[in-house]
């Protein structure tokens, strides 16, 4: 099956704090290798635009994370 995902489906499914918010059918989806995953064009424009926002808001935080190389930290900063 090909799956479009939405930018937040997306970043919720690769960011694994964040597969809570998934219904468990659809993780499932997701993580059959026999379905093809697809993005918009626009994901990583949505993506760099929600990243440039939880920066603003958690400035210190991520340049901590973003200097030490650290992606969970970075991921506690994207998740507030």
């Amino acid at each position: 099956m090909n799956l479009l995902l939405d930018t937040h489906t997306f970043l919720w499914f690769v960011v694994a704090n964040l597969n809570h918010h998934l219904p468990q059918a659809t993780r499932e989806l997701l993580e059959d290798g026999m379905n093809r995953l697809y993005l918009s064009v626009a994901s990583p424009w949505e993506t760099a635009i929600k990243v440039s926002i939880v920066c603003a808001e958690h400035a210190s935080a991520c340049e901590s994370a973003e200097d030490r190389g650290n992606r969970r930290a970075f991921q506690e900063c994207s998740t507030g």
